[in-house]
């Protein structure tokens, strides 16, 4: 954060607080919103013949249970539930 700080001129806390008054989150969950919606449009336009798992890594979770959990949480599905394309 303190790179992205420096290249727009400010501070992580300037940064940080202007993340939560124009999007009502912090940089980081921004990023990981980013992230999630990625590994869905992948998951959605890919065939079944790519592991969720190996989608989930791609888009650097490396966690498969907790990236199951928080894209149910985003998406209200699991990954392995989402249609394929």
């Amino acid at each position: 954060m303190t790179d992205i700080a420096s290249a727009a001129g400010g501070s992580v806390r300037s940064l940080s607080e202007g993340f939560q008054r124009a999007l009502q989150q912090s940089p980081m969950q921004y990023v990981k919103a980013l992230r999630l919606d990625a590994a869905r449009n992948e998951l959605l336009c890919s065939g079944s013949d790519r592991l969720v798992s190996e989608v989930a890594e791609a888009w650097g979770f490396n966690h498969l249970g907790r990236f199951s959990e928080q894209y149910r949480r985003r998406f209200g599905e699991l990954p392995s539930s989402t249609p394929r394309g």
